[in-house]
């Protein structure tokens, strides 16, 4: 098992990735749509972290050399304006979860965040996962805020 920085080489595997995520995500909750234009602007942004040096973007081979995951860092302010880390996302493929993959991703992100001096991490979550509100609080992730969300019907 090998972790290593993101190349640009490395994007149309983690699309595959991505779509992966979303498909099952979806299951529990439609955040959002599995579109072209959508995986392409993630794409984006994941490009730029791997060039940033205030992003980080991580991923997360097998023994056979197979990208199974990913994660996605950054830094950012708080509402007080402390530095915090933030996992924008951490991505297991299906088929590779529940193998120690992603708790092995979130440590190389909590190392990088040590190196860059933040003493608190923020991740964010559906509510609708119980699989990631059990991954997280393993982890040791204690909830301290709560967001709501009203759809509005449109007659």
């Amino acid at each position: 098992m090998i972790h290593r920085n993101a190349t640009i080489e490395d994007l149309q595997r983690l699309r595959k990735i991505l779509e992966d995520g979303i498909q099952s995500q979806n299951k529990f909750e439609k955040l959002v749509d599995l579109t072209d234009q959508f995986l392409e602007s993630q794409l984006e942004k994941y490009k730029r972290a791997i060039l940033a040096s205030e992003e980080w973007l991580h991923v997360m081979e097998d023994d056979n050399g197979v990208i199974v995951g990913y994660v996605w860092a950054c830094s950012r302010a708080d509402v007080a304006g402390n530095a915090i880390g933030q996992v924008a996302e951490l991505v297991v493929e299906s088929s590779f979860k529940r193998q120690g993959y992603g708790t092995r991703l979130f440590g190389c992100a909590k190392n990088w965040f040590t190196a860059a001096g933040l003493a608190e991490i923020e991740v964010n979550y559906s509510v609708a996962s119980s699989e990631a509100r059990h991954f997280w609080k393993a982890l040791g992730f204690e909830p301290y805020f709560e967001k709501r969300r009203l759809k509005i019907v449109r007659h």
